[in-house]
């Protein structure tokens, strides 16, 4: 990755970009703005479709948990879960997917 700024001509950027490099655009006169990354589109695209693909996932973990506290608790007499409960299930499931 390089960085620019991006006062330069923008074809030497983009033609970088196209190539597969990653362009940082750094704004450090302005505190306002955040540093910016350039990729191609196809790269955007994959990037979401793997962060939906990880949402998916996570919900798909959250139901699986909810539904097994669920059986569980229909075994043991306990049918009724507290909020604070599937909170702490939520927290739970939510710190196994930060991993």
């Amino acid at each position: 990755m390089f960085s620019v700024k991006l006062t330069q001509d923008f074809k030497p950027i983009a033609e970088r970009v196209t190539n597969g490099e990653k362009v940082l655009i750094s704004c450090p006169k302005n505190e306002n703005l955040v540093n910016l990354v350039v990729i191609t589109e196809e790269e955007y695209n994959k990037l979401e479709e793997m962060r939906k693909e990880q949402k998916r996932k996570s919900g798909e973990r959250l139901l699986k948990v909810i539904e097994e506290t669920q059986r569980q608790s229909v075994i043991n007499g306990t049918d009724n879960m507290t909020l604070e409960e599937i909170n702490d299930i939520i927290a739970e499931v939510r710190q196994g997917t930060q991993r």
